[in-house]
């Protein structure tokens, strides 16, 4: 059809939805941008932000006769355009909105990746009539070389503006990403005793008893501590200057796994979960305390947080080692995650897969630059609605004989 013929040149952007609301076609600078977005449910990527009172229904008449936007999940990017039923498929036309070209940079977006055109709705009217006119397309690209230029042209003084800042001030860059971490690692480990009183609360206040308040007392008591031990070693961690290893210390592995527990124990109670450890014969290792510390409160906040909803929770720790790794892994049975289409976005900052959770996604990038910063690495695996494995190889020399 005349529409698919002039789509990729005059909408860059567009996504075409079949009958199901699967999206079989989009332009090649969106594909650019979300390299999975095809044979995927437009719900799992975008919806409609404006007009709010259509936004479920995209056959609606109403809808395809107004000025639109949407909005991506992933990055926040928002679209301006209009849809188009043709025959049994929908079509959006449109182009990304924004008012800054350092978000272009961003993006990794340039001028040709935009359309020959600024102006929406003739173009829609051009394309359905075929009156498309060759001095209008060049005069729109001449437009676009103009755009092009200039947007380079800010990319270049940023580059040059990052090589300047790289070289004169690689120190300040250092110690500022040391300030960064520490501030991750304070609000990430306070987060579960915190939340853990906020929970006994919840639990004593629905059901007030002389039993209940001896109980929460009780649990009160334990998660205060571990609140308060939380709070020193955070504490320590502003002395580590340069050395990791001034951090190191002998580590339990049993008593590790035990006070992570104590401080989720709320939630474990409330879920039911089940957690074991199978040790190996390894019952501790020379490590920064702090970190393990972290990495173990994440990884099982983790499992509970994403347990299955129609199952209880099983939690298997298990420490191993060959012949150059101490490995210690963590395997759940929870919801798991599509590694073909999340696998190299997992331990990215600011990176969440599930919906109606309260993940903020620093977990996981905390885990895995401490991990890497006592010479290991982590890997996992993952299967959606089977569960999840996390491996973690420290150097083998960790292990306390």
């Amino acid at each position: 059809m005349e529409l698919e013929k002039y789509c990729n040149k005059l909408f860059p952007f567009y996504v075409k939805l079949n009958e199901n609301n699967v999206i079989t076609k989009v332009g090649s600078s969106l594909l650019k941008l979300y390299p999975e977005i095809i044979e995927s449910k437009y719900s799992d990527y975008f919806s409609i932000i404006r007009p709010k009172f259509l936004a479920d229904d995209i056959y609606n008449v109403k809808l395809q006769k107004q000025l639109i936007l949407i909005k991506f999940f992933e990055n926040d990017l928002i679209f301006r355009g209009q849809l188009m039923q043709m025959e049994s498929a929908i079509y959006f036309l449109g182009s990304p909105w924004v008012d800054k070209s350092e978000k272009l940079v961003e993006l990794g977006l340039y001028g040709s990746d935009f359309a020959i055109h600024d102006q929406l709705n003739d173009l829609l009217l051009a394309v359905k009539q075929q009156e498309i006119q060759t001095d209008d397309i060049r005069g729109l690209v001449k437009n676009l070389e103009k755009q092009k230029r200039r947007i380079n042209l800010e990319k270049q003084k940023l580059e040059q503006l990052n090589i300047n800042l790289l070289s004169s001030n690689s120190k300040l860059e250092y110690q500022t990403k040391q300030l960064q971490e520490f501030a991750y690692i304070s609000s990430h480990n306070l987060r579960a005793p915190a939340g853990n009183i906020m929970a006994l609360l919840d639990f004593y206040n629905s059901e007030p008893s002389p039993e209940n308040l001896k109980l929460f007392l009780e649990k009160l008591d334990v998660v205060s501590l571990d609140l308060l031990d939380t709070i020193q070693e955070l504490a320590n961690v502003v002395q580590i200057k340069s050395e990791i290893s001034e951090d190191f210390s002998s580590i339990n592995l049993a008593k590790l796994i035990e006070k992570a527990s104590d401080s989720l124990s709320q939630e474990i109670s409330n879920k039911t979960a089940s957690i074991s450890l199978q040790l190996n014969g390894i019952s501790s290792i020379k490590s920064s305390k702090t970190y393990m510390d972290s990495i173990i409160l994440n990884l099982l906040s983790n499992a509970l947080k994403y347990a299955h909803k129609e199952r209880k929770p099983i939690i298997q720790f298990a420490a191993d080692q060959n012949d150059r790794y101490f490995i210690l892994s963590v395997q759940d049975n929870g919801s798991g995650i599509d590694l073909k289409k999340h696998g190299k976005k997992v331990f990215g900052l600011r990176r969440t897969f599930h919906r109606n959770t309260n993940g903020n996604g620093i977990g996981l990038f905390i885990t895995k630059a401490q991990v890497e910063a006592m010479d290991g690495n982590i890997s996992i695996e993952s299967e959606p609605n089977i569960g999840t494995t996390f491996t973690i190889r420290l150097p083998k020399k960790v292990i306390i004989e």
